[in-house]
């Protein structure tokens, strides 16, 4: 049953109305990321070609920012509810203190999808009959457990943030903050994998305003 107190489409609503009321940041920040990426990427391509592991070191290096941005969105997201002031700075501050916490959950979380899709997929393949029923069934069961722990660890890098947690500790506090309303969180979750990439900014102000309702209940419980 869906709970009546809370509705996953206001959540993305406000997190639209957020963005449409800070257009001229969003431009702003499309145009210092286009000029990111391309420096990055023409960097990337000098890397590789210079040694081996030059790829991945410059795709490494231009994480940097991109985490930078999405903690900057998260703090005008958790602003934004809080109903406190925010300003560009918020947006393009150097967050050193939390940018390698979320780059370390970033990179276990990937870790642990690599790995339940590699053994779930492997399983599937490894079957002699029925090979392509097991290898669809392996996969669609991998999607399902894959959605299921994202949406657990959902709001690791709020707890960074708003309440300057490690990563691993990050992650249990999201794990334990997900535990109820599950079937809401799903429909939510489904509904932000259908928004484009270049509008992730809002679905960062619908999350902020997600985890701030979600720490109230279960501070009442």
């Amino acid at each position: 049953m869906f709970r009546k107190d809370f509705s996953a489409t206001e959540s993305i609503v406000f997190g639209f109305k957020a963005l449409a009321n800070n257009w001229r940041m969003l431009l702003l920040y499309y145009a210092v990321c286009a000029f990111i990426i391309s420096i990055g990427s023409m960097g990337t391509l000098f890397l590789a070609s210079v040694f081996p592991l030059g790829g991945a070191l410059g795709l490494l290096l231009l994480s940097v920012p991109m985490i930078t941005f999405s903690v900057g969105w998260c703090k005008i997201g958790l602003a934004m509810v809080d109903n406190k002031a925010f300003s560009y700075r918020d947006l393009f501050a150097f967050y050193n203190k939390f940018v390698p916490r979320i780059f370390l959950i970033n990179l276990i979380s990937g870790s642990i999808f690599f790995i339940i899709a590699l053994v779930i997929i492997s399983l599937g393949l490894c079957v002699p009959i029925y090979k392509t029923f097991f290898s669809i069934a392996g996969c669609v069961l991998c999607g399902i457990v894959i959605f299921y722990i994202a949406l657990r660890l959902r709001f690791a890098q709020y707890f960074v943030i708003d309440r300057d947690e490690k990563s691993i500790q990050s992650l249990k506090s999201s794990w334990n903050l997900t535990k109820v309303m599950s079937l809401d969180l799903s429909r939510y979750q489904f509904l932000c994998m259908l928004i484009p990439t270049f509008l992730d900014p809002a679905i960062r102000f619908a999350d902020a305003k997600v985890y701030r309702f979600l720490l109230e209940k279960q501070q009442a419980r």
